[in-house]
């Protein structure tokens, strides 16, 4: 087979994270499949007189859901969330769908775009056992508003938080390429491992970008951070 040099997305090391960042921080065992969302749009037909070809156009679209299965493990406790959630019909913001754990790449509801979206469990079934005697299970999660997908990631000690009131609170990195990793003005930006509490996994819109500075929507909401601590930068989009 000709090696073409395409860098094709792969599909190990998906994962499910429930309570990112909580107490009950967790991944879900057994997972051995992951289907990422996308957009399905309504196609119309429009008929004319003496047009023997109809026409058709797309108009009303939606965010179609995410599915998962693996092998089912009695003790496991993320699945019994999954299995919980789905029936208590739990809104979920704090749940990571891992495109693959090695790189880090997840998507999750998009907070910074849409304050009300969330994540439900729709679907969570035990399945037929195989010949091996295991029992499988599957699920869906449907999008209460926007997601987004986050595949760029920066991690850094000489990154600096400044809250600001009027344009908009700051990071600025001496070492970073923000533009050439790709963080577009309008991207979302999660902000992780940082030393205020408060601020530990917020969301946030870029405003502006250059190299090595981010400005956010937040107006002096963000605690001051100086440098010498690590923390960690997720920046997405839909």
């Amino acid at each position: 087979m000709t090696d073409t040099g395409a860098s094709f997305e792969q599909s190990m090391w998906g994962a499910i994270r429930i309570n990112t960042g909580g107490a009950n921080d967790a991944y879900v065992d057994g997972l051995n499949k992951l289907g990422p969302y996308g957009i399905e749009n309504t196609v119309n037909e429009v008929e004319q007189f003496n047009v023997g070809v109809k026409s058709k156009y797309v108009s009303t679209g939606t965010v179609t859901d995410s599915t998962y299965g693996g092998n089912s493990l009695s003790s496991d406790a993320g699945q019994e969330y999954l299995k919980k959630a789905a029936y208590l019909k739990t809104k979920l913001t704090d749940i990571r769908f891992y495109k693959n754990t090695e790189t880090g790449d997840f998507f999750t509801a998009d907070l910074a775009n849409d304050s009300d979206s969330s994540i439900q469990i729709a679907k969570h079934t035990l399945d037929e056992a195989d010949n091996n005697g295991i029992y499988s299970f599957s699920g869906s999660a449907v999008f209460n508003g926007r997601p987004a997908t986050f595949p760029i990631h920066h991690t850094s000690t000489t990154m600096v938080i400044a809250g600001v009131a009027v344009t908009g609170d700051t990071i600025t990195d001496s070492t970073a390429t923000f533009v050439t990793d790709g963080i577009l003005v309008g991207d979302t930006i999660i902000i992780e491992e940082v030393t205020a509490a408060e601020d530990q996994y917020t969301q946030h819109l870029v405003t502006a970008v250059t190299e090595t500075e981010l400005v956010l929507d937040s107006l002096d909401e963000l605690t001051d951070q100086a440098t010498g601590t690590s923390f960690t930068l997720h920046a997405g989009r839909f």
